[in-house]
């Protein structure tokens, strides 16, 4: 891990409060509680936990329009499948999308995780991992315990053996993250005891290799919770502690380490989240803990010279539009980052289903880390630039627009702006009268010079006669006449619009400002 002397901490906007209440709720097809959360990009999917004591069902809800109009509606139940019940009084479940090797998109569902289930008992798939294929719309795999199984109908699955096992609760499956270490997709696979504690689950359920480390930090027990880096690096949550391990071999890793140890409380939910940071430094953990006095928190951590330290927490209090919103009062909170629309936002699974029966799944756009900065000149412009109100319109790789910032430049026209758009993306840079200028593949830091073409008055990306007609219907005016900056509805512009230099008149100088750049088009 390296360290970096300042971090910058993100900022967490709650943007979307998206009620669940009326989906999931005790004994519907998705459970009880909403549990965990994921995303292709675009939709959403909600994992539900069967909480209650007993069996019954458990399921994924798609949530289409996120951040517009959410529509829910159901992709998979336990109740879908003759024989299929999830276990009762379970800890959580879990979701993982994923797009395997042929780029068939998959979305992996965990339920009734963290249910004992010894070896040669017949409810074996009460506690399991199923599979939805989306070009299929179907399930079409089944896998229980660590050994893994690719047929419900099988009857002696791939329980993990005695040998494999030091600890009753060693089968006990929690923990399930995307691993980005192979080139082919894999999934990890954690359990919460003793002995084996993970193994890597290919597309298509196989067992993909055992983890193997340096120092036995496999033999540890109460692993709750797995994440990795984009290097593949392992992130694991204990019950009162987050670790860190480094990644040496497609199956293996090296020391560990801990990072932050929380309090000793057992709370229901207790998962970890790493947050990258472009730049090297400002890395983030999210880990939940007890509650702050009113409400359970996720808490934010960054690094400092090696150092991981609380910088900030997130209760569900946190205002939408100026409005708070409910906190979290249980402890069921699942949470990861990912793009959705084209930004970073965290997303926060969260089950309440008693009182105040608030499922929901909680969205908040993470910023911070994504800051751009460059030098714009304008041609031939010869006013104060600090004067000028430009925008920066901020797109993704498929030209969707993000975000428009505006900005005026200082009078030499350096400019900072900060975007929550994921990196990386496109910045499209214009003045009242120039053409657009484009800058593709921006990831933050400098993007240099930025030269805008002048001479453009209306709003067609374009130098041509039109904006001639204009500057010629205005010729000779001055900044001193009373209708400056009044519109004249015969050309539908001010006489101001036409001062492609900015000196107050409207005279050969801005006719050379237009003719040098005629027929001359923008970039967007």
């Amino acid at each position: 891990m390296s360290a970096c002397a300042v971090a910058q901490v993100p900022n967490f906007k709650q943007v979307k409060n998206i009620d669940l209440s009326t989906a999931i709720t005790a004994g519907s097809d998705y459970g009880d509680l909403a549990c965990d959360v994921t995303t292709d990009g675009t939709n959403l999917y909600v994992s539900g936990l069967k909480n209650s004591a007993g069996t019954g069902k458990s399921g994924v809800a798609t949530i289409s329009d996120p951040l517009g109009t959410p529509s829910v509606a159901k992709l998979f139940s336990t109740g879908d499948v003759a024989g299929l019940v999830a276990a009762g009084g379970g800890r959580e479940s879990k979701v993982e999308y994923m797009v395997d090797g042929s780029g068939n998109a998959e979305l992996f569902f965990g339920y009734g995780l963290s249910e004992v289930h010894p070896a040669g008992t017949p409810d074996w798939k009460n506690s399991a991992f199923v599979r939805w294929n989306f070009p299929t719309n179907q399930r079409d795999g089944l896998w229980a315990q660590l050994g893994f199984t690719a047929d419900p109908a099988d009857t002696t699955p791939g329980y993990l053996t005695p040998a494999e096992v030091n600890g009753s609760t060693a089968n006990r499956m929690n923990g399930l993250a995307l691993d980005p270490f192979t080139s082919t997709p894999r999934l990890a696979v954690s359990a919460y005891g003793r002995g084996l504690l993970f193994r890597f689950l290919d597309g298509n359920g196989a067992n993909a290799g055992n983890a193997t480390n340096s120092n036995n930090f496999l033999s540890a027990r109460n692993w709750r919770d797995i994440c990795f880096d984009a290097a593949g690096n392992l992130f694991w949550r204990s019950l009162n502690d987050v670790w860190y391990a480094p990644r040496t071999g497609a199956s293996a890793f090296g020391a560990h380490v801990k990072l932050v140890d929380l309090a000793d409380v057992d709370t229901q939910m207790q998962n970890v989240w790493y947050i990258p940071a472009a730049s090297g430094c400002g890395a983030t953990i999210l880990a939940t803990d007890h509650n702050d006095g009113a409400n359970y928190v996720i808490k934010v951590y960054q690094e400092s010279a090696g150092v991981w330290s609380q910088v900030g927490s997130i209760n569900g209090t946190e205002p939408i539009s100026g409005v708070a919103q409910n906190g979290f009062t249980t402890d069921v909170l699942g949470f990861r980052t990912a793009v959705v629309g084209g930004k970073l936002h965290l997303l926060v699974a969260y089950g309440e289903n008693g009182v105040n029966n608030k499922n929901a799944v909680r969205m908040y756009e993470v910023s911070g880390g994504s800051t751009f900065s460059g030098v714009v000149s304008l041609s031939g412009y010869a006013g104060n630039l600090s004067s000028e109100v430009m925008t920066a319109k901020i797109k993704d790789g498929s030209g969707t627009l993000l975000e428009t910032l505006s900005f005026s430049p200082d009078n030499a026209g350096n400019f900072s702006l900060t975007t929550t758009a994921a990196t990386p993306y496109t910045v499209v840079i214009k003045a009242d009268t120039s053409l657009t200028r484009k800058i593709v593949n921006v990831s933050g830091g400098s993007i240099g010079n930025v030269n805008l073409l002048n001479g453009n008055v209306d709003t067609t990306d374009v130098v041509d006669i039109a904006d001639y007609t204009v500057l010629a219907y205005f010729f000779d005016r001055t900044s001193g006449d009373p209708d400056w900056l009044t519109v004249d509805n015969t050309v539908g512009f001010a006489p101001a619009d036409a001062d492609f230099n900015g000196d107050g008149f409207i005279d050969i100088a801005d006719y050379t400002i237009l003719a040098s750049n005629f027929d001359a088009s923008g970039e967007e």
